[in-house]
C-alpha cells in the first residue's frame, strides 16, 4: 500500500521529487516533535544535512540503497527513522536513493535543498497543501 499523500502529490503537477521531499520530511517530523517544521527548520535541516562529509552521505547513501525493500519511501523512510537509521532530516537521501539517484546525483539533490531560500520553501508547502486539500474545501 503506497502512501496516500505521497501517492496524491506524485500524480498532480506538484509532485516533482524537492516536493515530496518536503511533506515527507514535514511529516516525518511532525510525528517525532508533534510539531510541523516550518519552512525556516526546513531550510536550516538541509544546510545541515549539506555539510556532512560526501564520506558520511555515501555511508548513508549506500544503507538506504542496500536495505531499499519498498518502493513505498515514506513507509521505507518512518522504518528507518523508527530504527534509528537516519534522522528526519536526512529523508532527502533515502528518496534520493529510493529513486536510483547514485552518489553524485544524491549530492548534488541535497546542494540544490540547501540552497532554497525559506520563502522558495514556503510557497512550495503552500503549493503542496494546495494540491492535497480536500475537494470543495474553500482557502481560508
Amino acid at each position: 500500500m503506497k502512501c496516500y499523500l505521497d501517492h496524491r502529490l506524485s500524480n498532480s503537477d506538484q509532485g516533482d521529487l524537492i516536493n515530496r521531499i518536503i511533506l515527507a520530511q514535514q511529516c516525518m517530523e511532525g510525528c517525532v516533535t508533534d510539531k510541523k517544521p516550518s519552512a525556516k527548520h526546513l531550510m536550516a535541516d538541509w544546510q545541515c544535512l549539506s555539510q556532512i562529509s560526501k564520506g558520511e552521505l555515501r555511508k548513508l547513501h549506500e544503507k538506504v540503497v542496500e536495505r531499499l525493500i519498498s518502493q513505498d519511501l515514506v513507509y521505507f523512510a518512518a522504518e528507518f527513522i523508527n530504527a534509528g537509521v537516519v534522522k528526519p532530516h536526512q529523508v532527502a537521501v533515502i528518496f534520493a536513493a529510493g529513486t536510483e539517484m547514485n552518489l553524485e546525483q544524491t549530492h548534488k539533490l541535497v546542494g540544490r535543498l540547501s540552497s532554497l531560500s525559506a520563502t522558495a520553501i514556503f510557497a512550495r508547502i503552500h503549493r503542496i497543501y494546495k494540491v492535497l486539500q480536500p475537494p470543495g474545501m474553500e482557502e481560508q
